[in-house]
């Protein structure tokens, strides 16, 4: 709950303790002040229609296309909005009436408080846990644009009636700022996009999942109360109705545990293919013929690694000195990562090595200047459909303080798959123009992999060399 600074919010009727729990210390003229990150100024009176037709005017370009992106028509009939509280993120899925649903986005949570656990009285500072629904939109927000969460709702009243428990609290809010105690806070240039593509899509068609952590990818919590189990039961079938989760989207045939199983037979596989067309490639007897081999080798080596090697990985955990070989183990960095994935395809390098060079240095010891294309304070944008224009295929990229993976798949879609130190940190798949380090880096190094000469050192084992050079 949040402490209410407009009517549409007092009338709530909240009881006066709960405006202590929600309290924000924060100066008032911070939160009206325009800012150059955000659509909407602080002039009054605001109304649900001209905040968003100034929303739309400034956004409605961008939220559209990320919403066609992922083949959804724009605006989605129906919208779920997944809150995980150990991963501090929530997630926007969409569907429209002929189709299921759909990742769209994800953004971090800036602000929340309590634990695991959901919430059953005014003042425990709890942000709730169940499914609800959108009960309103509030355009003038003292948290500059905010969207009510029917907490408490039947199943909480009546859970409350059986325990003889009053005094609920209620006034959970989705809002904008960096700070809240019982409420979900997303940022204000988030809410923005947020209030608008719930807005288009009609607020009574949102429905609003809050878990304790993502259940997709890890047991629930104990909890001593069999009600609460019951309740995480719940929503773990929910949410294996609504999708898979995100960090999923390369593994069409396997869910995590499902790749982390078949990961070192995967392994071995690769190496058995290797040896065979290595084979087959030094006693081809014309350049027809080795081109074709090198050309399954490709398809051999970009399958590995997108059907079962990254899925494997998705949900470790990120730390920048971590070093974990094992998929689901301990934490590994972004360099680590890149060079455990590479070397676990079969490539002979040192991953540590790789760990330690520059993203400039790691695509220049992997594949020739002739792949590699450097981009300097150029648009998201214009960097992606460059990529996109480059072909299907695996590429790496470097950037200010990062690397990792892009994929581009046969419908020309980009996976950026990397250890991320963004939101949650942990090992990812999401697109690329998302709140990621690759939106952020002022400079962008992309290396297409796998061209013929790498592919030929992968087949007959020559090292790659990860040795810092001497200045």
């Amino acid at each position: 709950m949040c402490a209410p600074a407009t009517l549409s919010e007092a009338s709530e009727r909240k009881p006066p303790n709960d405006a202590q729990e929600n309290l924000v210390v924060r100066p008032e003229s911070s939160l009206i002040a325009q800012r150059p990150d955000r659509a909407l100024s602080g002039d009054t009176p605001r109304t649900m229609k001209k905040v968003l037709a100034k929303l739309h005017s400034e956004l409605g370009t961008k939220i559209e296309a990320r919403v066609k992106h992922v083949g959804l028509h724009y605006p989605p009939s129906r919208i779920a909005l997944v809150a995980l509280k150990e991963e501090r993120e929530v997630e926007v899925w969409g569907a429209n009436a002929d189709s299921g649903f759909v990742r769209i986005h994800t953004y971090p949570i800036r602000g929340a408080s309590g634990v695991a656990g959901p919430k059953t009285r005014q003042g425990d500072l709890q942000v709730p846990e169940g499914q609800y629904r959108l009960s309103l939109m509030n355009p003038a927000s003292q948290y500059h644009l905010s969207m009510k969460v029917s907490y408490p709702n039947k199943a909480d009243r009546k859970q409350a009636g059986m325990e003889r428990r009053a005094g609920l609290g209620g006034a959970i809010y989705i809002h904008g700022s960096n700070v809240s105690i019982g409420c979900i806070a997303i940022g204000d240039r988030a809410i923005e996009e947020l209030f608008l593509l719930v807005g288009e899509s009609g607020h009574a068609n949102a429905e609003v999942i809050i878990a304790p952590a993502d259940l997709r990818l890890q047991k629930a919590p104990h909890d001593s109360r069999p009600w609460v189990m019951k309740r995480y039961e719940r929503i773990v079938a929910r949410l294996a109705k609504l999708g898979r989760p995100l960090g999923e989207e390369l593994a069409q045939s396997r869910t995590v545990q499902e790749a982390r199983r078949a990961y070192a037979l995967t392994r071995t596989r690769l190496l058995e293919y290797r040896k065979e067309l290595e084979k087959a490639h030094r006693s081809a007897d014309t350049n027809e013929a080795r081109k074709r081999i090198l050309a399954e080798a490709r398809t051999v080596l970009v399958d590995g690694l997108t059907g079962t090697l990254f899925p494997a990985w998705y949900g470790t955990r990120w730390s920048f000195n971590g070093i974990s070989e094992v998929p689901g183990k301990g934490s590994v960095a972004c360099g680590v990562f890149a060079g455990t994935l590479l070397r676990d395809a079969g490539f002979n390098l040192s991953r540590i090595g790789m760990g330690r060079l520059a993203s400039e240095h790691i695509a220049q010891r992997l594949t020739g200047e002739g792949n590699i294309r450097r981009y300097s304070d150029r648009p998201v944008g214009e960097v992606i459909s460059d990529l996109q224009s480059w072909g299907p295929g695996l590429y790496l990229v470097g950037l200010d303080f990062h690397v990792g993976f892009m994929f581009v798949d046969d419908q020309n879609r980009v996976h950026f798959v990397h250890s991320s130190y963004v939101g949650r940190a942990r090992v990812i798949s999401e697109r690329a123009d998302g709140e990621t380090p690759f939106l952020h880096s002022r400079y962008r190094v992309l290396a297409k992999l796998f061209d013929d000469a790498m592919i030929q050192k992968w087949l007959v084992g020559a090292r790659f060399s990860t040795r810092k050079k001497a200045r």
